[in-house]
């Protein structure tokens, strides 16, 4: 499953939308309603959406960076959709949706050099640009 919980100091219904695609889900009322009093949202790793008004301990904060966010968020265990890999010059992103040894088996046939799934440092000095 997820493996990161991480933080975001913004909540649009824009971001919502993408983190259910990635299979989390809303866990408190009122978390899409920006307008709520409730400006940040956190991923957890139980697959939570939860609305919330500063960062909670023990996140990945990633400032008001939604491709970081996004990217930390889709880190998890169990597939390698929507990660981030790097043979430390290029990136990818797998697009597929699948296990993780069918996406691997796809991806070697399509990759000459070695890629790695990106780890949590690689991601955030990749996204701070």
């Amino acid at each position: 499953m997820f493996t990161h919980k991480c933080f975001i100091k913004k909540n649009t219904p824009k971001i919502v939308k993408q983190l259910e695609k990635l299979g989390y889900g809303i866990r408190q009322f009122g978390c899409i309603d920006i307008f709520h009093d409730k400006p940040c949202l956190l991923a957890d790793t139980n697959g939570g959406i939860y609305g919330l008004y500063g960062c909670e301990e023990g996140c990945i904060y990633c400032g008001t960076n939604e491709e970081l966010f996004l990217a930390m968020a889709a880190l998890r265990d169990d597939s390698d959709y929507m990660q981030w890999f790097t043979n430390d010059v290029f990136w990818l992103r797998c697009e597929q949706i699948g296990l993780k040894h069918e996406i691997d088996n796809n991806y070697e046939e399509f990759c000459v050099v070695d890629f790695h799934k990106a780890t949590v440092s690689e991601l955030i000095e990749h996204f701070k640009k």
